[in-house]
């Protein structure tokens, strides 16, 4: 699957990584990549080759998830690098799609040129986000830089 800003704007399947962005950058998302592997034969990798005006203008998406019960935590672990300025600090965030998109929790998230296990902190889900659907963002396109995952 490969998302670039300038030909497709989503990736049309639920269970798939999605992407989105406006128009004044220039991102490309490429899964399967070769090249961000990490332990196994593939990996995601982000490219943002024209920063745009914020971060969250260029982000890509897991699969979204339903909370079944009134309070549940989550905790987000991955594996990631950056190649970039230090300045390229992507954000993960939890959003509550059923309410405009409404901020659950999430953080910045520094990386470097080195492989790092990221184990964020928990993101708990009150009784109002039952049976909302919640997502999780990478918001990446504030600064040039490559990431992989």
């Amino acid at each position: 699957v490969t998302f670039e800003t300038s030909k497709d704007y989503e990736i049309t399947s639920p269970y798939a990584v999605r992407g989105w962005n406006t128009t004044e950058g220039h991102m490309r998302l490429t899964v399967p990549s070769r090249a961000a592997r990490h332990g196994g034969e593939f990996g995601l990798a982000v490219r943002v080759d024209r920063a745009f005006d914020k971060n969250f203008h260029a982000q890509f998406s897991l699969p979204h998830f339903m909370p079944r019960v009134a309070h549940s935590a989550y905790q987000l672990t991955f594996w990631a690098k950056m190649l970039g300025p230090s300045s390229a600090t992507p954000e993960v965030t939890f959003m509550d799609v059923d309410e405009n998109y409404d901020w659950v929790g999430g953080a910045p998230v520094a990386l470097s040129g080195e492989w790092q296990h990221i184990a964020m902190q928990p993101v708990s889900t009150f009784p109002k986000h039952k049976n909302h659907e919640i997502g999780i963002a990478f918001l990446v396109g504030s600064v040039q830089a490559e990431y992989h995952f």
